[in-house]
């Protein structure tokens, strides 16, 4: 089993893969407040509900926070979700691997309103799901849920560019 994690202080998405395939996906909310840490270790629990500590046989997947020097984003913010993933990679009991935005979705721009299956990252993860997927995909209905399936994608190798023909472009 690989379970995906999209991190976050406020809204996480967790994501799980049985036998290679998208199994489950969903956003995990917290409404948490006071200290950083207090809202780290809360969010840290509501994930864990999901996705429990693992067996040795399970994969985690995260994205591991970057700090970029361009942008309007606070940078303490990464504290937080750097905390986030230390805490549920420490409590794993399988393997856990961390990704950086850009290993696993490129340059494809986050869209933050809208149906986040019709982002252009949405549909770019769609476009790598068979049916018995696309029927976890339709109840999908936040971004970072997307992203969680992105970065579970990604470990498993789906998220390279695919070509339809010897020299043809996605896209």
């Amino acid at each position: 089993m690989l379970y995906a994690v999209d991190p976050s202080i406020n809204s996480a998405g967790v994501a799980s893969f049985k036998r290679g395939r998208l199994a489950f996906a969903q956003v995990v909310k917290s409404s948490a407040r006071g200290s950083v840490l207090h809202r780290v270790t809360a969010m840290s629990r509501k994930i864990q509900a999901v996705t429990g500590k693992g067996s040795a046989k399970d994969d985690l997947a995260l994205e591991w926070p970057k700090v970029y020097t361009q942008g309007s984003n606070d940078r303490n913010d990464l504290f937080g979700l750097a905390g986030i993933c230390s805490a549920l990679a420490f409590t794993w009991k399988g393997k856990a691997y961390p990704y950086l935005p850009s290993e696993w979705v490129r340059q494809l721009v986050k869209s933050k309103t809208g149906d986040p299956r019709l982002s252009p990252r949405g549909l770019y993860i769609a476009r790598r799901l068979d049916a018995a997927e696309l029927q976890v995909w339709a109840d999908v209905n936040s971004h970072d849920t997307v992203d969680a399936i992105g970065i579970g994608l990604h470990h498993l190798g789906r998220m390279e560019r695919q070509r339809m023909f010897p020299g043809a472009s996605e896209g």
